[in-house]
C-alpha cells in the first residue's frame, strides 16, 4: 500500500499549467529520490496512469484516468451537474466559482468557471487549497463531525498570507458561525486581493462531499455584494446536493444567510 500512496501522489502534482512534468521535476516535487520517482513513473505508464508527451519528453496524464472518468460521468454524472451549476453561479454573480472535493490531506479544486471580465480570480483545476485557509475549507471543517475537525486542526497550521488564521482557537470559533450561516468567508487568508465565499455540498449520507464557492476580487467584495453572493451560493449549493442525491441537514432553503467572516 505504501507504493501505491506514493505513485498516486505523483498524480496530484499535475494540472492545467503544469500539464507535462519531466524527471527532475518530479523528483523535486515529490521529495523521492530519482530512483524511486523512476520507477513509480514507469509503473503508472505500463498501467496507462501516465505517457511519455512526445514534445517534452516528460510525463503527462495518460488514457486510463480518462476512461475511468467516462464511466463515472456516465454513472454519476456529477461532473455534468457540477458545471452546469458553476455556469449558473458565474452568470448569476459574474465571477470566478470552482467546486472542491474533500480529500484527507486537503480540498482540491476540480472545476473552475471564470466569467468574462477583465478583472478576475484565477484558479487551476487540480490544485489543492489548504483545510484552514480556505472558505471551501472551513466549510468542511464546520459541517463535518468533531474528531475530523480536531484532527485537522492539532495538527501545525501554515499561514499562505499574512491574513492567514493558524489560531486552532480562533479557527474553532469560527466554524458554530459557520453552521448557522450555512457559508463561510475567508478575506485573504489564501490568497491577496482575493475574498472567498463558499458553502458546503453533502452527499448520500449527509457528510460534507465538497464545497460550492466564489472567489472574486477584494474591491468588489461590498457587504451588498457579500450578502447577495452568500445567498446565492447556500441556494446552489443546496441545489447541487439535493441532485447528487445528497442529504443536507438544514433542508429550509429559504433562509438568508448572514456572512461570517
Amino acid at each position: 500500500m505504501g507504493t501505491i500512496d506514493k505513485a498516486f501522489s505523483l498524480l496530484m502534482f499535475f494540472k492545467e499549467s503544469r500539464a507535462s512534468i519531466g524527471l527532475a521535476e518530479m523528483t523535486r516535487l515529490a521529495g523521492y529520490d530519482k530512483a524511486t520517482t523512476r520507477r513509480l513513473l514507469q509503473s503508472m505508464v505500463h498501467n496507462g496512469m501516465l505517457e511519455r508527451d512526445p514534445a517534452s519528453g516528460g510525463y503527462r496524464i495518460g488514457p486510463l484516468p480518462q476512461k475511468l472518468a467516462a464511466l463515472r460521468e456516465k454513472t454519476v454524472p456529477l461532473d455534468t451537474l457540477v458545471r452546469n451549476t458553476l455556469t449558473r453561479l458565474t452568470a448569476q454573480t459574474e465571477e470566478t466559482t470552482h467546486f472542491s472535493v474533500v480529500t484527507e490531506a486537503a480540498m482540491i479544486l476540480t472545476a473552475v468557471n471564470e466569467p468574462d471580465r477583465a478583472t478576475r480570480v484565477v484558479f487551476d483545476a487540480g490544485e489543492e487549497v489548504p483545510y484552514h485557509t480556505t472558505a471551501s475549507g472551513l466549510c468542511y471543517l464546520a459541517f463535518s463531525p468533531d474528531p475530523v475537525a480536531e484532527r485537522i486542526l492539532s495538527e501545525a497550521l501554515k499561514p499562505v498570507t499574512r491574513h492567514s488564521i493558524v489560531d486552532p482557537a480562533i479557527l474553532r470559533a469560527m466554524l458554530p458561525k459557520i453552521r448557522d450561516a450555512g457559508v463561510a468567508e475567508v478575506d485573504q487568508f489564501n490568497e491577496i486581493d482575493v475574498h472567498g465565499i463558499a458553502a458546503p455540498v453533502f452527499d448520500q449520507a449527509g457528510c460534507v462531499y465538497g464545497a460550492l464557492a466564489v472567489a472574486l476580487p477584494v474591491h468588489r467584495a461590498t457587504a451588498r455584494a457579500r450578502k447577495e453572493i452568500a445567498t446565492l451560493v447556500r441556494r446552489e449549493a443546496l441545489t447541487l446536493s439535493i441532485e447528487i442525491g445528497g442529504s443536507p441537514p438544514d433542508q429550509n432553503s429559504n433562509r438568508d444567510p448572514e456572512p461570517t467572516a
